[in-house]
């Protein structure tokens, strides 16, 4: 039985509209072809976060009030050998970025010492790296366009990943 304890959640940055069905689209096709899990376009800003579902919408909320919208500037397609981590965009650690995890982790009771490595991710699973590298190359070099990330969302991420669900979303405030 899961209980809140065992309940993990995780706060990600979302794209506009255009950028995020450029990046779903390369998620789907490549969950087909590998027979991969399917998961929508994000920034992992914080993870490991437990507590009630009401208590974290809250926090979630004054969180997107406390974050304005942000350029995100991809460097390159990476790859590691790690479930979530297979095939990635690395994203330029920029000011805002780092604040906006501090901030996160601040407000969620989350140690401010984890390594932030902002990524968007576009496969989970395991492949060879020769397969990886021939994705890589096939991949439009438009993913490395800036986007804009404009809205925040909560999301339980516990248990297998089809089974992750979305909470909460809120928008993030725009500059006057």
């Amino acid at each position: 039985m899961i209980t809140e304890k065992d309940t993990v959640y995780s706060i990600w940055l979302t794209t506009e509209n255009g950028a995020q069905n450029r990046f779903a689209d390369v998620i789907r096709k490549l969950s087909q072809t590998y027979h991969s899990k399917l998961f929508d376009p994000h920034i992992t800003l914080t993870g490991g976060i437990t507590g009630s579902e009401a208590e974290l919408i809250t926090k979630t909320e004054k969180l997107s009030r406390q974050l304005t919208r942000m350029t995100v500037k991809p460097q390159e397609i990476n790859y590691l050998n790690e479930f979530h981590r297979s095939l990635f965009i690395l994203v330029m650690p920029d000011e805002a970025l780092i604040n906006a995890n501090k901030l996160a982790k601040q407000l969620f009771g989350l140690p401010l010492n984890e390594e932030f490595t902002p990524h968007l991710s576009l496969f989970y699973g395991k492949l060879p790296v020769k397969e990886k590298e021939k994705i890589k190359g096939k991949l439009d070099s438009k993913l490395l366009d800036s986007f804009y990330v404009n809205r925040i969302v909560l999301f339980c991420t516990c248990n297998k990943t089809n089974k992750w669900y979305q909470v909460e979303s809120f928008p993030l405030t725009t500059k006057d």
